[in-house]
């Protein structure tokens, strides 16, 4: 693949001034931290991408996802749909206005893709993972390189070591 577009992303689940602010599941994480630094949808699914050789060559989402994007992708063109104020406090643009700049947005990324770049992490990988209940935590079937369980740190958190993003998506699950 030449490069993927992400349309319709959210911020992370710890940004408590986002729109819909979740990673993966609302309901089941509070965080994913990867090698120290947390995370959101867009950098895990743009290193995923990236382990692939595949760069993210745009992102659309409320101006809380659209700043991850940018902070560590920088090349990636973005299209801000709405501003975010808390998790249902916001102001969209009209429908008819985001798709015509998702359109120019792709199209822009398009003639400047020798400019995009793969976003990865050093590997292997540490994961940390925090739940939003004690059971989900404890209950959570995750093994690491050594096949041994991931690493109670308290009694929501997990931690361990993949050798990539994917595994820890894979995981998850």
């Amino acid at each position: 693949f030449t490069g993927v577009v992400f349309i319709g992303y959210h911020a992370m689940a710890s940004n408590s001034e986002a729109a819909l602010a979740h990673t993966y599941s609302s309901k089941k994480y509070q965080f994913i931290k990867i090698n120290g630094k947390e995370y959101g949808e867009v950098g895990m699914d743009g290193a995923i991408a990236g382990e692939k050789g595949v760069p993210v060559i745009l992102v659309s989402g409320d101006d809380k996802c659209v700043a991850e994007a940018k902070e560590i992708m920088p090349w990636t063109e973005t299209v801000e749909t709405k501003k975010s104020f808390a998790f249902t406090s916001i102001v969209s643009k009209h429908p008819k206005a985001v798709v015509k700049e998702i359109y120019e947005g792709v199209q822009k990324a398009v003639n400047r893709l020798d400019e995009m770049q793969c976003f990865t992490m050093a590997s292997p990988v540490t994961a940390e993972i925090r739940y939003q209940r004690t059971d989900c935590a404890v209950h959570a079937n995750l093994i690491d390189l050594e096949g041994m369980p991931f690493e109670m740190v308290d009694g929501y958190t997990r931690r361990g070591r993949l050798n990539s993003v994917e595994d820890i998506i894979l995981r998850m699950k």
